[in-house]
C-alpha cells in the first residue's frame, strides 16, 4: 500500500486530509510539528509527504531542506501546502527542494492528479536506482575477472555524461545510456561457455530494452545489422544507442592513443554516418572533444 505522511499542526485539516487519502487507498501517518517529520519519515518510510509550511518549531521550508540533505529521503516527493500564495513563497518552496506547491484550501481533484503523477515518477526513479545498484554489483563481480573493465566503464560513463550535458536532441533517456555504459563488456566476462552471453539479464525488469542496447553497442561497426537498428528504433532507443556506440569506439581509440581526441570525429565521422548515426550526435561529441582540448591548451 502506498504511504503518505501528512504534516499539519491543524488537526482538523490533517484528519480531513487523512480521511480523503484513505478513501483513495493510501496509508496515512500524521505529524503536527516540523521536528517530528524526519524521525517519522525514517520510521514510516512514506512514498510522499504533504507538508504544511507554517509549523511550530521548524517551518515546512526548513523541513524540506533537511529532507533533501538526508540520503534516505533526498528523492522523496514533497508537496508543500500553504495558505501563502505569494510568488516569492512558491519560488522559495522550489528552491528548498519541493516537487510541487498547493495553495490552501486544497482542491482535492488537483491533489489526486498530482499524487498520481508524483508517485508514478517515484516508481520510475526507484526502479532505476535498483537497476543501478544491480549494475554496480554485476560490474564488481566482472571486475574480479577483468580488473581493467571497471576503469574502462568509468571512463565510458564519464564521456557519455559530458556528451549528454551538451544534449541538443529531444527525448533521450539519459539514465538508460549511463546504466548501459556501466555494463558494457560485462557479458563477455561473465558468459564463459554459455551460448547466450546475456543470460545474466534474464530476471532484470529492464532486460527488454537493456539487452538490445548492450548488444548493439558492443558489436563492431561492420556487424550492426539493419534489423537490430530497426529494433532500437522501435524501442525508441536509437539516439541512446548512437551516444553509447560512438562513446565506446572513441574511448577505445583514446585508450590506445591511436587518434588525438580533437581529431576523432573528423577521422571516424564518415564510418559513424555510414552505419546510421546522425550528424547532430557527432556534433555533440565534437564539442566535447574540442572543448576539452581547448581547456588543456590553456592549462585549465
Amino acid at each position: 500500500m502506498v504511504k503518505v505522511l501528512v504534516v499539519d499542526d491543524n488537526m482538523q485539516n490533517s484528519d480531513l486530509l487523512k480521511d480523503v487519502l484513505e478513501t483513495w487507498g493510501y496509508k496515512v501517518a500524521i505529524a503536527t510539528q516540523g521536528l517530528e517529520v524526519m524521525p517519522l519519515a525514517l520510521e514510516f518510510q512514506p512514498d510522499l509527504i504533504l507538508l504544511d509550511i507554517m509549523l511550530p518549531g521548524m517551518s515546512g521550508f526548513e523541513v524540506c531542506m533537511e529532507l533533501r540533505k538526508t540520503e534516505a529521503t533526498s528523492l522523496l516527493p514533497v508537496i508543500l501546502c500553504s495558505a501563502l500564495n505569494a510568488v516569492e513563497d512558491r519560488i522559495h518552496g522550489y528552491r528548498v527542494g519541493a516537487d510541487n506547491y498547493l495553495t490552501k484550501p486544497i482542491n482535492y481533484n488537483e491533489l489526486k492528479q498530482l499524487l498520481a503523477s508524483l508517485l508514478a515518477r517515484k516508481v520510475k526513479v526507484d526502479n532505476m536506482e535498483m537497476q543501478n545498484k544491480n549494475a554496480q554489483l554485476v560490474l564488481e563481480l566482472a571486475g574480479y575477472q577483468a580488473p581493467q573493465l571497471r576503469q574502462q566503464n568509468q571512463d565510458l560513463q564519464s564521456l557519455c555524461s559530458k556528451v549528454l550535458a551538451r544534449n541538443s536532441l529531444a527525448k533521450i533517456e539519459e539514465s538508460r545510456v549511463l546504466l548501459a555504459a556501466q555494463l558494457l563488456g560485462v557479458s563477455e566476462v561473465l558468459a564463459g561457455t554459455q551460448l547466450d552471453k546475456y543470460a545474466w539479464l534474464e530476471n532484470w525488469k529492464c532486460a527488454s530494452w537493456l539487452k538490445p542496447l548492450l548488444k548493439a553497442a558492443e558489436l563492431a561497426e561492420t556487424e550492426v545489422s539493419s534489423a537490430l537498428l530497426q529494433e532500437l528504433q522501435h524501442l525508441k532507443l536509437f539516439r541512446e544507442w548512437q551516444i553509447l556506440f560512438i562513446a565506446c569506439v572513441c574511448s577505445e581509440q583514446l585508450r590506445q592513443e591511436r587518434i588525438p581526441a580533437r581529431m576523432l570525429i573528423d577521422v571516424l565521422g564518415k564510418q559513424f554516418l555510414n552505419i546510421g548515426c546522425e550528424q547532430t550526435t557527432l556534433d555533440m561529441f565534437n564539442k566535447v572533444f574540442l572543448g576539452e582540448d581547448l581547456l588543456l591548451s590553456i592549462g585549465v
